[in-house]
């Protein structure tokens, strides 16, 4: 029984009539076809063609163009600079260099490492998931094999058996032998991060056993993690070749007007219809190059996400909304990004060897402690050495946090520039370049 009090309360029917899924169907918001293709090609053409991916590029084809079981090279950068895409994106031409040699390639030879269970490498499962990855069919060519003889007996399918490490290394040096001139494995950033320290000392030999065995290059992708694999031996050393992907840094010329061209290209490629002129031209191009750290891949992913929210609301993409975004994005990686570029400016650098292994080290440890619950998600990934004695992330040189430079602990707080009309680096103005340490004394 319902009271009368209760009874009062409650609303009459017809404020309970729910509307009708059909015209909720009608009013969801959709961004139309041919402007998710036409952002869906931007994306995919532009992460890929610019001069530090070009760059990069080119090294890799110089170790990847014929096959050397001594030669393992080793991509190392930051985030979103473009590490898997420029394995995928040789993975491809090599496969396709075979297709017009007429060899009979098969498959892909590129992996994604899984990462470490309890501490251990499961060798097994990465020598499973490259042969897998060997047999795949391709879409667009076919192998056709010879009919069998009649009378001849059904292939046996030895079921039940489990694979071996020697005999998944063997089907894997049969598959690869001759077809694939380089095996890549990407991700391998979590294996040089184990519980266990002395677990980091096997990854290295694990690729120098597939590249000795398959007899072709082996390519190993990851972050500032990874540089330790090559110091592990010395003859790791003579075997491992880094190839490094930077960012742009704010303090070099070169990069601040490589980097402004891409987005004054970009501007032109998006159209009036999609944003504003001049959005991403000026001095706004400095400011969106200081709020993404110099990383292209994480600009245009942003870029794009904006346009597509702006295409939602029906209107057209402007600096204000777009500059509103690239702040929260800033503010919600800042100390994250800001240690990676510290740690990978470490790895490059003999001299700061020590201060290395140090960032290495305080990765490992709060590696162990989240797993381990001690920890939060959050401290774990915010959480960073003290950068007392490091260089500002956002530079290529060593000024340590000099005033008014980009990157620095006073930068986030300056005033937001405006947008640039007729004023970027094609218009003749050049914008103001960041203080460095020389200058701020």
């Amino acid at each position: 029984m319902i009271s009368e009090a209760d009874a009062q309360l409650r609303l009459p029917a017809e404020e309970y009539a729910m509307r009708d899924i059909r015209e909720l169907m009608k009013q969801r918001p959709k961004v139309p076809k041919e402007i998710r293709e036409r952002l869906r090609t931007i994306r995919d053409d532009w992460v890929k063609n610019h001069p530090k991916f070009k760059k990069a590029h080119e090294e890799l084809v110089v170790h990847t163009a014929i096959p050397n079981k001594r030669r393992i090279a080793l991509i190392i950068g930051p985030t979103s600079v473009g590490k898997s895409t420029l394995m995928r994106e040789r993975d491809a031409e090599l496969v396709q260099e075979a297709i017009d040699d007429g060899r009979p390639v098969r498959g892909s030879a590129y992996t994604e490492l899984n990462p470490p269970n309890n501490g251990k490498i499961e060798v097994n499962a990465l020598y499973t998931d490259v042969c897998n990855h060997f047999l795949l069919e391709l879409v667009d060519y076919k192998i056709e094999y010879k009919p069998l003889k009649e009378g001849a007996p059904d292939v046996r399918v030895n079921g039940g058996q489990k694979a071996t490490r020697a005999g998944m290394l063997s089907s894997m040096a049969k598959a690869a032998h001759g077809l694939h001139p380089a095996i890549f494995l990407d991700d391998a950033s979590s294996w040089a991060l184990l519980l266990k320290a002395g677990r980091a000392v096997e990854a290295p030999f694990v690729f120098n056993e597939i590249a000795t065995k398959t007899k072709q290059t082996v390519v190993v992708s990851g972050g500032p993690e990874v540089a330790c694999f090559q110091w592990m031996t010395g003859q790791m050393a003579a075997r491992f070749r880094p190839i490094w992907m930077p960012p742009y840094y704010c303090d070099n010329e070169t990069d601040c007007d490589d980097f402004a061209s891409l987005l004054f290209t970009l501007e032109e490629e998006l159209g009036a219809d999609l944003i504003v002129p001049g959005t991403l031209q000026g001095d706004n191009a400095d400011e969106i190059m200081r709020l993404t750290w110099g990383t292209f891949g994480i600009a245009i992913d942003v870029i794009l996400v904006c346009v597509l929210a702006s295409q939602i609301e029906r209107k057209v993409l402007d600096w204000p909304m777009l500059h509103t975004d690239l702040l929260e994005n800033f503010d919600a990686r800042r100390l994250t990004m800001e240690t990676e570029h510290r740690f990978f400016h470490a790895a490059q650098d003999e001299d700061r060897r020590a201060e290395y292994l140090g960032y290495l080290a305080h990765f490992q440890k709060r590696r162990k402690q989240e797993v381990a619950g001690e920890v939060s998600m959050p401290e774990m990934f915010y959480g960073s050495p003290s950068s007392d004695a490091v260089c500002d992330p956002m530079v290529s040189e060593k000024p340590k946090n000099a005033p008014g430079s980009l990157g620095s602990a006073d930068s986030s707080s300056a005033e937001a520039p405006q947008r640039g009309g007729k004023g970027g680096r094609r218009g003749g103005r050049k914008p103001k370049r960041p203080a460095l340490q020389e200058d701020a004394q």
